[in-house]
């Protein structure tokens, strides 16, 4: 309790997501969610465990994104949809804007990724980076 920074919140800017904001960096890597506690208290409307841990980091902002997929949980170590819930925390709590900053993140998978996260003084969430393809396929159904 004590590595929390203001209150847990359900943001929706697309995917429903637990956004909580802890006190530092440090925090942010000590972050290992048990299976069942996460799921009791991460887990959204359509039942999906999903939560952003982020706390500022001196210009950026440090970030994990964990869900659970097939009873384990995962970490992304980019996530748009997490940034712009993020930008909504950050409406929400009346923060100062406009807000221009870069979120680090994949700490815990040593695969960083860098999302821009922009809020407008009239409330407009942008995230935006750089995509690096890892794969393609094709599937070829019968007929």
């Amino acid at each position: 309790p004590e590595a929390l920074a203001g209150t847990p919140r359900w943001l929706n800017t697309g995917t429903e997501q637990l956004v909580i904001p802890l006190a530092d960096a440090a925090a942010v890597a000590a972050c290992r969610p048990g299976l069942a506690a996460f799921e009791a208290v991460a887990t959204n409307a359509v039942g999906v465990a999903q939560a952003l841990v982020w706390a500022p980091d001196g210009a950026q902002i440090a970030a994990r994104f964990f869900w659970v997929q097939h009873g384990a949980i995962g970490e992304d170590y980019g996530t748009g949809s997490a940034g712009a819930n993020l930008g909504g925390w950050w409406l929400d709590q009346h923060r100062p804007l406009p807000l221009a900053v870069t979120m680090v993140q994949g700490h815990g998978i040593d695969r960083l990724a860098h999302v821009r996260l922009a809020v407008s003084q009239a409330g407009d969430i942008e995230v935006g980076g750089r995509v690096v393809e890892i794969g393609s396929g094709e599937m070829l159904l019968p007929d």
